[in-house]
C-alpha cells in the first residue's frame, strides 16, 4: 500500500502516546481532604478525547504547501460547585516528517486520479482544475485508549475515504460501475485498467 509502512512506523515511535492525566488540584486541603476539596472547588482535569486532527485545504493548496497534522486533546476542567466546568481543545502540531507523509500520500490519490481519468479520455486542464479545487475535510480521528495497529486502521480508513470522495467528485457517475464493497477510487483504477486493456487489444487488430 501507499507509504503504510512508513506512516504506522511514525505512529508507533510514541506521538500518540497515552496522554490521559488527570492533573490532580486542591493539594492545600492534604492528600486526603484533596477530593473533597476537588468537589467543591473544581481544579480536576479530565482528557474526555484525544487523536489526530487534519487543516481543512483543497488539493490545489496541498500539493502547493503541504497538509499540517495535528494533535488535538479534548479535556475538561471540572469547576467544582461554584463554577461551571470548562472544555477546551489544545492542538499540538505532529512535525514536519509527518505533514509530508500525508502530503505524499494525497499528492499519489491526485496521480492515480488524474490518471485513470486520462486513460478514459476524461483528462485535461479543466478536469486537473476541478479535482485540485476538491477541499479535503477528514473528520476528527479518535485514537483514545487504541493500540498502534488500531490508529493505523482508522487513518487508513479516514485516508481510503478521502480517496473516494475525491474520485467521485472528479469523475461523474463512477457509482454506476461499482463493485460491491469496492471504493470509488478502486473503481476508477479498475475500469482504467479494463479500458486500457480493451484500448490495447483493440489496436493490435487495428480497430480503434
Amino acid at each position: 500500500g501507499m507509504q503504510e509502512g512508513s506512516v504506522s512506523r511514525s505512529f508507533q515511535t510514541g506521538i500518540l502516546g497515552d496522554i490521559n492525566k488527570a492533573l490532580s488540584g486542591g493539594e492545600w486541603f492534604g492528600k486526603a481532604l484533596g477530593k473533597v476539596g476537588n468537589a467543591i472547588f473544581g481544579g480536576n482535569v479530565k482528557t474526555i478525547d484525544t487523536g489526530i486532527t487534519f487543516d481543512t485545504a483543497s488539493l490545489a493548496q496541498i500539493l502547493a504547501g503541504g497538509i499540517n497534522v495535528s494533535q488535538y486533546t479534548d479535556t475538561k476542567k471540572d469547576g467544582g460547585l461554584f463554577r461551571s466546568d470548562k472544555y477546551r481543545t489544545e492542538l499540538k502540531d505532529l512535525g514536519d516528517e509527518l505533514d509530508s507523509q500525508f502530503t505524499l500520500i494525497f499528492g499519489s490519490m491526485y496521480d492515480a486520479i488524474l490518471q485513470g481519468a486520462g486513460v478514459l479520455g476524461l483528462g485535461g486542464d479543466a478536469f486537473a482544475a476541478k479535482l485540485g479545487s476538491f477541499v479535503l475535510e477528514i473528520d476528527k480521528i479518535s485514537t483514545k485508549d487504541m493500540k498502534p495497529e488500531d490508529v493505523q486502521a482508522a487513518l487508513q480508513n479516514a485516508i481510503s475515504k478521502a480517496g473516494d470522495d475525491m474520485a467521485k467528485f472528479a469523475v461523474a457517475g463512477l457509482a454506476k460501475f461499482q463493485n460491491a464493497g469496492e471504493g470509488a477510487l478502486e473503481t476508477l483504477a479498475r475500469i482504467a485498467t479494463e479500458y486500457q486493456t480493451v484500448d490495447v487489444v483493440m489496436q493490435s487488430f487495428g480497430k480503434t
